[in-house]
């Protein structure tokens, strides 16, 4: 049977889920009002659909990663006249940046993500939601431009897939800067390490597809045991909720029950998968209250502890 929590939380630390799932968990999402970070390269039609729905969390990411590993052409004027038909709808957007991959080195990266976003902030619409990236090896000097320049908005790039001691090379690099505009709003691409994250408060948000990957092994996660399998098919699984102790069970049906869920809620195909969706979502929701603290609205629209 198809269940809604009793109770949805809100982390205070902007946690924008990255990529899309089903129809289901979309409009769950839509309906809690939690941020959203979705490609222009590979996720236009949803991106669509949310602006036509006044979805306004919606970060929209240029997809030049993307575009760069996969060998895409895009134009920089057609980005721009996508953006101004669509942007009311958005809280803000990427410039078209270069990804330092390849044979281009960080310093040309930078000096073409920065002619891009000069180009991009004279013919946008909305100027003022336009995202400044600035990546991991490029010469300093291009943030402390975007910095003079006025940028409100700046997202820290090349790192999703970097190891801890690069990441926190690449904060510590830039951190003197930021910590001295409070006023910037920064946003770290494809970094949710809550570690990090309550090291270095001058980030803002962080988005992550990591929500996402138990649920395509017909899994979901929790703080009692990592990763459960909920699937009628393999139920002999290590993992399986049939087969875990006793231990484990209850603390899942503890963690559940907090949120008016069953275990059996959770099991199987169809009404299973899409709960498995939703818990999902709050999981990773509430969990990025150790950044920073958060809150839940229950039923009532009230807020509760």
């Amino acid at each position: 049977m198809l269940k809604k929590p009793n109770k949805t939380p809100y982390a205070n630390f902007k946690l924008y889920y990255a990529a899309i799932r089903t129809r289901y968990v979309e409009d769950y999402m839509a309906e809690c009002n939690y941020y959203r970070l979705l490609s222009y390269v590979n996720e236009r039609t949803e991106i669509e659909k949310q602006c036509k729905n006044g979805r306004q969390r919606l970060f929209v990411d240029s997809g030049a990663f993307s575009a760069a590993t996969r060998g895409i052409q895009i134009s920089v004027d057609d980005y721009i006249d996508w953006l101004n038909k669509w942007s009311t709808g958005m809280e803000k957007f990427c410039s078209w940046d270069v990804i330092p991959v390849g044979d281009i080195n960080p310093k040309d990266s930078a000096k073409q993500s920065w002619e891009n976003y000069l180009y991009m902030y004279k013919r946008v619409n909305e100027p003022e939601k336009l995202v400044y990236v600035y990546h991991n090896g490029e010469p300093i000097e291009y943030l402390e431009n975007a910095i003079e320049f006025g940028c409100k908005r700046i997202a820290l790039g090349g790192i999703a897939k970097a190891t801890t001691p690069v990441r926190k090379a690449f904060f510590e690099s830039v951190k003197d800067i930021l910590e001295a505009h409070p006023e910037i709003d920064v946003h770290a691409f494809g970094m949710t390490s809550i570690d990090l994250l309550k090291e270095y408060t001058f980030i803002n948000s962080g988005d992550s597809t990591t929500w996402l990957w138990a649920l395509k092994f017909s899994e979901a996660q929790f703080d009692s045991i990592p990763k459960v399998y909920f699937s009628d098919v393999n139920t002999t699984k290590k993992n399986h909720v049939n087969n875990i102790t006793d231990e484990q069970y209850f603390g899942i049906e503890d963690e559940l029950r907090e949120f008016g869920y069953e275990v059996e809620d959770l099991y199987g195909n169809g009404d299973g998968n899409r709960n498995r969706e939703v818990w999902q979502v709050l999981y990773w929701q509430q969990k990025f209250f150790a950044v920073n603290g958060g809150y839940y609205i229950d039923e009532n629209g009230d807020v509760v502890e």
